[in-house]
């Protein structure tokens, strides 16, 4: 999964101004919101993207204006001035050099080859040409001012008969209109233009918008689709972001073909699946949850951590959700954990990104954290305490948060320090862990090639906890807060 981006700013509210009882003096008018108002009309098939930008008062002084460096060639015609007033403006190889503006509203114009760019770049983080629609991130259209954070809204006006999607964040509930921060737009979620149906999801928590593109689901599909939406929120106690893009993309053939989630003042999960995918086959995949789990937390800059979490929660969300058993659970982590150990000339996780360091490595400082919160807090606490803690704390994959921080609010939430800790001893030094040792106080293990369980074991109540079985509420974690 590409590394996720940072926080965005919120809008201004107007409060409103009026009049106070005589004794009392008269309260002065909020200033009213200050934003970079967007608006874009795309051409069939996202083509060509026609941009204007209104700037904000105070916004009207001479600014650079830059693009995703592999989009720019493709930025055409761009003018600014006052309305009635607009003047081009030449790209550099540092951009736009807008001059600033005597009259009001600023605005800026510009036009965008999308569909030139799909064709020479082939690229979904910046332009990709898909049947029946186009993928291209807002952060490859969407000029921005540099060094400058401010809020922004953005209309999206798709071609007639086409629509169009995005993960960025909503300027209000069940709108569709979008904000976000533009010192942000270097990198934001995911967004399609195309002739596809989107359908917005409620799930406890969050708005989802679900679009397929290529091909409508079948019903198999859009059940899957709904049970792993379901898993994730039931884990959470909601859906952990107010707002997510699903994108769907429907090809020929059977089985899910790979996953990427963005955030960034948001977060979009693009996910390709055959169109002949059975209910059998589709009950068998993991890997639209694991997107999911990524939706969930915080860019901290650390894929260790971001990946590791989804690698290991992933089957235990699937398990209390009925998606898969307890042997599949058990068996991916005693096959897999042994892979993230290190190797020879290995670091700590916070040195060697190897892809079993990244993964499994990732997913036994996890585990190895579930467990030790389990065992401390009596199964009164668990790792569910400490994610929920986060996220309820407004972490999820739109902010970019410092590892540090999100850890340490994970510990509060868990009641008992071992997140930060267990960071430090496996971070920093290449620490074999005895898992064997582990194995045997949970009680399972691999004979024979069959998971084998032992009740009997000193732990094994932590691993009932672990699927959903144990004590204080989900998962042997006290209820959501």
């Amino acid at each position: 999964m590409p590394p996720r981006r940072a926080a965005l700013a919120s809008l201004l509210a107007v409060l409103g101004c009026g009049h106070a009882p005589p004794s009392l003096p008269v309260p002065a008018a909020s200033p009213a919101p200050v934003e970079y108002r967007y608006r874009v009309a795309a051409t069939a098939g996202a083509a060509e993207l026609s941009v204007e930008v209104e700037l904000p008062p105070g916004g009207a002084v001479a600014q650079t204006w830059v693009a995703d460096p592999t989009l720019q060639p493709f930025v055409h015609d761009l003018v600014a001035g006052s309305a009635g007033a607009l003047r081009a403006v030449p790209a550099s190889a540092k951009g736009w050099a807008v001059p600033a503006c005597a009259g009001a509203p600023c605005q800026l114009r510009y036009r965008v080859l999308l569909g030139e760019a799909a064709r020479a770049l082939h690229d979904f983080n910046g332009a990709l040409a898909q049947p029946g629609g186009m993928l291209a991130p807002p952060s490859a259209w969407l000029l921005r001012p540099e060094l400058v954070h401010a809020p922004f809204a953005l209309a999206v006006t798709a071609s007639p008969g086409e629509s169009f999607v995005s993960g960025l964040a909503l300027a209000e509930p069940g709108g569709r209109t979008y904000r976000g921060d533009v010192g942000a737009l270097d990198d934001t979620p995911y967004a399609a233009f195309g002739r596809f149906t989107v359908a917005r999801h409620r799930v406890e928590g969050g708005d989802i918008d679900v679009a397929f593109l290529g091909g409508a689901p079948t019903p198999a599909i859009e059940r899957w689709v709904d049970s792993a939406l379901g898993a994730l929120a039931a884990y959470y106690g909601r859906f952990p972001i107010e707002h997510a893009a699903l994108v769907v993309r429907v090809s020929p053939g059977s089985g899910v073909d790979g996953g990427h989630t963005m955030g960034n003042g948001g977060g979009s999960v693009l996910i390709s699946v055959g169109e002949g995918s059975s209910a059998a086959v589709l009950a068998d995949d993991w890997i639209l949850v694991h997107e999911l789990v990524h939706v969930s937390f915080p860019d901290v800059a650390r894929p260790w951590l971001e990946e590791g979490l989804a690698t290991y929660l992933e089957p235990v969300i699937r398990i209390r959700s009925g998606l898969c058993d307890a042997d599949e659970l058990w068996r991916s982590l005693l096959e897999g954990l042994p892979k993230g150990q290190p190797e020879g000339g290995d670091g700590g996780l916070d040195v060697t990104d190897t892809w079993g360091r990244r993964y499994w490595g990732g997913a036994l400082f996890w585990f190895l954290a579930d467990v030790e919160i389990r065992t401390r807090t009596g199964g009164a606490r668990s790792l569910d305490d400490a994610l929920r803690a986060v996220n309820r704390g407004g972490g999820n994959v739109g902010k970019r948060w410092d590892a540090d921080r999100v850890l340490a609010m994970g510990d509060a939430g868990a009641g008992v320090p071992v997140l930060v800790p267990l960071r430090k001893r496996l971070g920093s030094a290449a620490v074999r862990v005895d898992l064997d040792a582990v194995w045997r106080r949970l009680g399972v293990s691999l004979q024979g090639g069959r998971v084998v369980y032992d009740d009997a074991a000193a732990l094994a109540s932590i691993r009932l906890g672990i699927m959903g079985r144990g004590v204080g509420g989900p998962g042997g974690g006290a209820p959501p807060r």
